[in-house]
């Protein structure tokens, strides 16, 4: 953890974030990390969509979920919006049908 408070990787909050509700407080026990900082808070991340090229919000909700409830690792993020995650599924569910 020191290691990672050092090279600033190290995700938490302060009081004013939590109550002004920049940030959601998260559980580190609920989340799956080997070799990147488990998290101490979430906030909103702007990400580009690798398939539209459009800005999306990664929601502290949504990556609350993604960590703690799926267990996905730490260090993982969306690649595609939501819209272009929708055509996707839709497109494997097509393929899928043939």
């Amino acid at each position: 953890m020191i290691k990672a408070a050092e090279g600033k990787t190290l995700q938490w909050a302060c009081k004013n974030c939590l109550n002004e509700k920049r940030a959601i407080p998260a559980n580190p026990e609920a989340q799956t990390f080997v070799d990147f900082a488990p998290y101490f808070a979430y906030f909103d991340v702007s990400l580009q969509c690798s398939d539209c090229g459009k800005e999306f919000i990664f929601s502290s909700k949504e990556q609350l979920f993604w960590y703690e409830h799926l267990k996905f690792w730490v260090q993982s993020r969306p690649k595609q919006c939501v819209e272009c995650r929708r055509i996707r599924r839709e497109q494997k569910r097509q393929q899928a049908e043939k």
